[in-house]
């Protein structure tokens, strides 16, 4: 019961997040444009750009590709994350919230950013949780 409760409330605060991160987007989608000489690379806050709850699996591959374009930066790595978890997928969720934490932490140019350190917080919290709740069975 109390498991079912904790598990209940990260993901009512996951989906907080996510809302408010689209909704506090400061930087407006760029155009994906395929022209003759152009850039194919994915804007890095365009992960959750078109997110829709019932096509996760082509939200997920959208972010695949961001994070694929930018290796370097934690913050697509921190939205694949939260698809990852609504998926179901909580063990691959908190790798790639291992992994924003790690460039975060390396890298003083994206340490900057609060809401991006606080959703990476919130995610590891979730994360030792889970780990807790699976050990003790």
């Amino acid at each position: 019961m109390v498991s079912t409760i904790r598990t209940t409330l990260v993901t009512a605060t996951e989906i907080g997040l996510l809302i408010g991160s689209l909704a506090c987007s400061t930087t407006p989608p760029q155009p994906q444009s395929k022209t003759a000489g152009s850039s194919s690379k994915a804007s890095v806050k365009s992960c959750l750009e078109e997110f829709k709850a019932d096509r996760l699996d082509r939200v997920l591959e959208r972010c695949n590709a961001v994070v694929q374009d930018h290796p370097d930066h934690p913050a697509p790595l921190s939205e694949r994350s939260l698809v990852h978890k609504l998926r179901g997928d909580s063990k691959q969720a908190c790798v790639d919230v291992q992994a924003a934490i790690t460039l975060l932490n390396r890298n003083d140019t994206f340490s900057t950013d609060p809401l991006l350190k606080k959703e990476l917080e919130v995610r590891q919290a979730a994360c030792k949780q889970v780990r807790t709740m699976d050990a003790k069975g």
